[in-house]
């Protein structure tokens, strides 16, 4: 999918209050602006902490750091979604996008 759908289907997710979906939307987007760039060509067997490594060499890795973080939580970790976690990731991507 392209960055604009990932973003758009994020967009409805948080609506329905699906938080969790939502975030992975934002963190996929991220991984499709890397892959655009050239940065971080789309391997499927790529694990976070490869991209974790391989974002380091841009000039403002944080935001893509917390986007990395937070879907690690999620995804592999206990930890649950709320509207909280999802503006967390919203700024980071507005980070990204900026």
């Amino acid at each position: 999918m392209s960055v604009a759908e990932w973003l758009l289907r994020s967009q409805k997710l948080q609506q329905q209050g699906k938080y969790r979906q939502a975030c992975r939307c934002l963190y996929m987007a991220m991984l499709q602006r890397l892959n655009n760039a050239g940065t971080a060509v789309d391997q499927p067997s790529r694990t976070d902490g490869e991209y974790l490594q391989l974002i380091q060499q841009l000039p403002q890795p944080v935001p893509y750091e917390t986007l990395i973080r937070i879907h690690e939580q999620l995804y592999f970790g206990n930890a649950e979604a709320d509207a909280s976690t999802f503006e967390q990731c919203q700024q980071a991507y507005q980070q990204i996008k900026d």
